[in-house]
């Protein structure tokens, strides 16, 4: 029997399309993290013993797995909502699935968003959840966060502004010319 990881650790659709993403590098390895289900939640650690509690730091409402993290927080659900993209999460979510999963699914069905230029579902979504995920790296060590419309903000301006900048080519100067 094969060991399958969560999100589909064999789908090559989904790595192929995580390592062509326009998202700098650090994000591309949160997304492989993500899928293989290494993001240290507190619901991981305690199955580890490696924590005694497994709920959420932020919001207090259950245990702290990566699809609470990343989806269903009250605070990722505000930031999301701000984003635009709630209800596409929302949509994969009724299906009882894994934070592995849900991201899966988003890279797998990426497409444009028509609310911010030349951005995608799959970037918008991988950038959130690493921005999602270092905030609560910051709350849990006791550093002060944004509010969830700052954070949004943050995100889309991280995406935004990596995929302007990935845009712009230079002029390359055919061949040499004697200096004037």
């Amino acid at each position: 029997m094969v060991n399958e990881r969560a999100g589909g650790a064999g789908n090559e659709e989904v790595w192929s399309k995580l390592w062509k993403l326009d998202v700098p590098a650090k994000i591309k390895i949160f997304g492989w993290r993500v899928l293989h289900g290494l993001i240290p939640c507190r619901g991981i650690l305690a199955n580890r013993h490696i924590d005694n509690s497994s709920s959420c730091p932020a919001c207090h409402e259950g245990c702290e797995d990566i699809k609470h993290v990343l989806f269903t927080c009250s605070r990722a659900k505000e930031i999301w909502s701000i984003l635009g993209v709630a209800n596409e999460i929302q949509n994969l979510l009724q299906v009882d699935r894994s934070g592995s999963v849900v991201v899966a699914e988003m890279i797998k069905v990426s497409r444009p968003l028509g609310t911010m230029n030349h951005v995608g579902l799959a970037e918008l979504i991988l950038t959130g959840g690493w921005y999602i995920w270092w905030e609560r790296r910051r709350f849990v060590h006791g550093e002060t966060v944004q509010n969830p419309t700052r954070a949004a903000m943050s995100i889309e301006t991280l995406t935004t502004n990596y995929q302007r900048a990935g845009k712009k080519k230079s002029k390359k100067q055919e061949g040499w010319k004697k200096p004037p």
